[in-house]
């Protein structure tokens, strides 16, 4: 596979990823509205309704989501790397953690 290929591979499951799952988390943040304002004391209904009612805290998941499945592609993809298991979590915390800290982190200044 060449390199176009590959990086369009790693920018779509990425961006797939990321899209997926901001859209989960804002429906998960409505519902969590919804039903706290319905009056359920549950606790995790009430824990996801202060935690998703930040768009950061949304956007941040969904960009970590994302940057997670392109490290995954982009190791999966390596012609160069012997691939192991510990190499695929590692990647995927990394790219989790960069990209979840980086929209965090630029969704203050903006």
């Amino acid at each position: 596979m060449n390199r176009v290929w590959k990086d369009a591979a790693i920018g779509a499951v990425g961006g797939g990823l990321g899209g997926t799952a901001g859209g989960f988390l804002a429906r998960g943040a409505n519902a969590a509205r919804v039903a706290t304002s319905a009056g359920s004391t549950s606790r995790v209904v009430t824990t996801s309704n202060a935690v998703l009612r930040s768009s950061v805290v949304r956007s941040s998941l969904a960009a970590g989501t994302g940057g997670s499945g392109s490290n995954v592609v982009s190791y999966a993809l390596d012609d160069n790397e012997v691939q192991t298991i510990n190499g695929y979590f590692a990647t995927a915390g990394t790219g989790f953690v960069t990209a979840a800290g980086g929209s965090a982190v630029f969704s203050k200044l903006g």
